[in-house]
């Protein structure tokens, strides 16, 4: 080493509250690409931003930008970049604890999610009530090599009664399949992999979703539901799913 240089050695702040990641939930991160970050974010600041939530979706707090048509509508995106609320929860310490550790320790923050869950009745389509099919995050934000980490912060109790996340673990080993006629650029190198395109990725049905294959290779009895309370924070696997039929709200981050 030449005189005078020093080696790259980050160091974690010491903090009270910081949450500290053990090496099994490192380990299960991954080998089975998913987390869950029990009771992260407190009561009240889970009570803080659903309120602030509804307020948004009420229209009792307006913004005027071009993220600003986000009032009465499922998903709103990018909301941090006009509300100081989000970009606060996009940037929570104890959020940022566990993507430190689990894929740190330089950590970028891309984007925000509010989703608004509605309830299902008989007669409304599925694609009218909130879900979405097997699914790849890195498919829709491509980042190189591939290091994104998609957390989202429970508002509600999510279980299979009312629509929570599903998992398929150790699909997280599995490349980004590209999309048939998809202009977003792939993940891997183009002419690197002998892969065949799926089509449809997110849609609910499964003969429809033909990244299903990868779900279904793994056998059904190993996808896994990952039920969540307020304040959980789950790190989500690759190929997953999460179908909605009763309401529920969860706020979502993009980070890596």
């Amino acid at each position: 080493m030449p005189e005078g240089s020093q080696l790259y050695a980050p160091h974690a702040t010491p903090r009270d509250d910081r949450r500290l990641v053990t090496a099994d939930e490192y380990a299960q991160y991954h080998s089975q690409g998913f987390l869950v970050a029990k009771a992260l974010v407190s009561d009240a600041e889970v009570a803080e931003l659903k309120q602030h939530a509804m307020d948004l979706y009420d229209h009792k707090v307006k913004h005027e930008s071009e993220y600003a048509a986000h009032g009465g509508v499922d998903r709103a995106h990018m909301l941090h970049r006009v509300d100081g609320t989000m970009e606060r929860f996009l940037l929570h310490r104890r959020v940022l604890d566990v993507v430190e550790a689990l894929q740190g320790p330089d950590v970028l923050a891309l984007q925000t999610m509010q989703f608004y869950n509605r309830p299902a009745a008989r007669e409304v389509e599925e694609d009218e009530h909130g879900g979405q099919g097997w699914h790849q995050d890195s498919k829709y934000i491509a980042t190189y090599p591939d290091t994104l980490i998609g957390t989202w912060l429970a508002l509600d109790t999510a279980d299979e009664e009312n629509g929570c996340l599903w998992v398929v673990p150790g699909t997280s080993n599995q490349p980004i399949f590209p999309e048939v006629g998809d202009n977003i650029a792939n993940v891997h190198a183009t002419g690197a992999f002998d892969i065949e395109p799926v089509a449809n990725t997110s849609h609910l049905d499964d003969s429809v979703n033909t990244l299903s294959r990868v779900a279904h290779q793994y056998g059904e009895e190993s996808w896994l539901p990952v039920r969540v309370d307020p304040g959980d924070v789950p790190p989500p696997a690759k190929p997953k799913r999460h179908h909605t039929p009763c309401a529920c709200a969860r706020v979502a981050t993009t980070l890596c």
